[in-house]
């Protein structure tokens, strides 16, 4: 190991991966691990770094509103209104 400052790694595991994301490893499993590309290293999974920032640009760029009475998000169309198949309570 050298003494110089400490290297940001490229690519993390499972753990580390939904850690850098702020998310439970089951949140990471169920609802976002599916949309990432891997890299295999023998039997360990590696997620690039720059495949987790593509993932978050992503789902940042869709609107969602909050309805009012509910938890759940609802995707908002182009012109502002509620998407298609999108209902309200």
């Amino acid at each position: 190991m050298s003494d110089g400052p400490p290297i940001a790694p490229l690519a993390y595991q499972r753990k580390e991966a939904a850690a850098a994301l702020g998310v439970s490893v089951d949140t990471f499993d169920r609802h976002i691990r599916p949309h990432l590309r891997c890299v295999y290293v023998g039997d360990t999974r590696l997620w690039p770094v720059s495949e987790l920032e593509r993932w978050l640009a992503q789902a940042a760029a869709i609107p969602v509103v909050c309805v009012p009475h509910t938890k759940r998000p609802r995707t908002v169309d182009a012109a502002g209104g509620m998407a298609q198949g999108a209902s309200t309570p």
